[in-house]
């Protein structure tokens, strides 16, 4: 991106949540320049640990439905 672009779209009057949604970032800060910098895709994270993540949980379980009491 031109200097004066980058200048123009970081000085904007939006707020972030329009900026983060527009061109601007999409097109300038891709996931392959954030990899190349030392920070990892979060969607590649997640997809890793979501099967520990999203595991159900087994009945008896301490404050679960059927579980004992901790009194």
């Amino acid at each position: 991106m031109e200097p004066w672009k980058a200048y123009r779209n970081g000085n904007t009057g939006k707020g972030y949540r329009t900026v983060a949604r527009s061109g601007i970032l999409t097109h300038t800060i891709t996931d392959k320049r954030l990899a190349q910098a030392g920070y990892f895709v979060i969607l590649d994270k997640y997809e890793s640990l979501r099967d520990r993540l999203n595991r159900r949980v087994p009945n008896g379980t301490h404050g679960g439905v059927g579980g004992r009491s901790l009194n």
